[in-house]
């Protein structure tokens, strides 16, 4: 019989390869430019991300701001019915 197979899962799945496949041929990149083993530049490569993740962290979030949009269809259905 034909087992349907969630889109989440397949969709997590398919995630997961295409970041495995970004990371090897970062790796890769990483070796043939300068040269270093694949240890070293998986290291480098995690510094690098981690480096980049405080930086993300340290930038402000956007505070929430009540969208133009819904004022403007509020008005319009509004209208529609008065």
């Amino acid at each position: 019989m034909f087992t349907k197979i969630s889109t989440k899962t397949d969709s997590e799945l398919s995630n997961k390869n295409v970041v495995k496949l970004v990371v090897d041929d970062a790796i890769n990149n990483i070796i043939n430019l300068t040269g270093m083993t694949p240890k070293a530049a998986l290291e480098h490569l995690k510094m690098q991300v981690n480096q980049k993740n405080t930086q993300v962290i340290k930038v402000k979030p956007n505070t929430h701001r009540r969208p133009i949009i819904e004022k403007t269809e509020y008005q319009f259905i509004s209208s529609l019915f008065n």
